[in-house]
């Protein structure tokens, strides 16, 4: 199983090290307020991480100190990656010192807003990213559409860039970001039930078995009769993500898994204060090799039903399950670290409101 804890800059940097030193290999310690550290505390959970553990350190670009950043870059270990939010607001300058920083050896994540971002600075990220460095544009659509095509251009098929559109536009817009997309390129349409039938089969078909591609439909909005269709029609990189999923009739959400063939890659993602335990689990027992189930608010379901979901998911199928740490006892917690299958990954939010001993309880039980 893997583990996340997510850690907010509320947390003692004490604790934070000792939450990093105790982790395992298939545990990540994500700390979202690096741009809040001065240059002593950057160093010293930075240091605790080393080589070897898994840490995500997140600044604001907003708010950042270009100084800091660069500090990070370069005493990051191997496992450690840099996440920058608003890459937009980060000085052009700063920005593209800390990304060829990361040559091809740092793992660093630049996140734009296609409502601020500029072609300029885009293609000026990419032009400097190396080959762990991933270049990500939210509400793409807000970009003119020469702009988005020159940024699809300038990732070519090296660069790491993905994409997020949404399905309310011209369905032409999508297939032209579709068609130059490169290699490395992921396009994600959030709200592809916008789309009717016709616009749909356009994409996959453009999509085919070489282009990243992810449709994810509101549950409450897509055809249902329709879903097995789509399902079977996605090529090898496409992924349908069926969020709200509770909202869908369960005969539906089976036909669809059943559509998968083992071969098509479907997401079905529930709101653990929406779905009853015994339908989370029809659905994990349906659920073949490239179908994955998630539940946000998993603290949602009685922890009977959630142990019953991972004994469903055994060592074989993948369940992801988040959490909010303040609103699950700990013993629920500990019962359910240790219940996790291979394939089934927990991410705990609000991590900083767990007590230091029974943090230590979890990351043993994850090691």
């Amino acid at each position: 199983m893997k583990l996340t804890l997510h850690f907010d800059g509320s947390v003692a940097i004490n604790t934070l090290r000792q939450a990093i030193l105790a982790a395992g290999e298939n545990t990540t310690i994500h700390y979202s307020a690096a741009h809040d550290l001065d240059a002593s505390n950057l160093l010293s959970v930075l240091s605790a991480a080393g080589a070897e553990k898994n840490l995500v350190l997140g600044f604001d670009g907003a708010r950042l100190d270009p100084r800091s950043l660069q500090q990070a870059v370069s005493f990051a270990g191997d496992r450690t990656r840099v996440d920058i939010g608003a890459a937009q607001a980060v000085k052009p300058a700063a920005l593209i010192t800390a990304i060829a920083a990361a040559g091809d050896g740092k793992s660093l994540r630049a996140s734009f807003s296609g409502a601020r971002a500029t072609e300029e600075a885009l293609r000026a990220a990419l032009d400097a990213a190396g080959r762990q460095v991933d270049i990500g544009l939210g509400a793409s659509q807000s970009l003119t559409l020469d702009t988005l095509l020159a940024t699809l251009q300038a990732a070519g098929d090296e660069r790491n860039l993905a994409v997020e559109l949404g399905g309310a536009q011209p369905a032409a817009n999508l297939i032209q970001a579709l068609e130059a997309a490169g290699a490395s390129t992921d396009i994600a349409i959030n709200t592809a039930h916008a789309l009717d039938r016709d616009e749909l089969q356009a994409l996959m078909l453009g999509a085919g078995d070489g282009k990243h591609l992810s449709l994810s439909f509101n549950g409450g909005q897509v055809d249902e009769a329709q879903l097995p269709q789509l399902v079977a029609a996605a090529g090898t990189n496409t992924r349908i993500r069926l969020n709200t999923a509770e909202a869908i009739a369960a005969g539906r959400l089976l036909a669809a898994i059943e559509a998968t063939g083992n071969t098509r890659q479907l997401s079905i993602e529930y709101n653990g204060a929406q779905i009853p335990a015994a339908g989370l689990v029809q659905a994990i027992e349906a659920a073949g090799i490239s179908t994955s189930v998630s539940v946000s608010s998993a603290q949602g379901v009685d922890v009977g039903g959630l142990a019953s979901a991972l004994e469903a998911a055994g060592a074989t199928k993948k369940l992801d399950l988040q959490f909010n740490a303040g609103q699950l006892p700990a013993a629920d917690l500990l019962r359910l670290v240790e219940a996790a299958g291979h394939r089934c990954d927990l991410a705990i939010s609000g991590a900083q409101a767990l007590p230091l001993p029974v943090l230590k309880d979890v990351l043993r039980a994850a090691a």
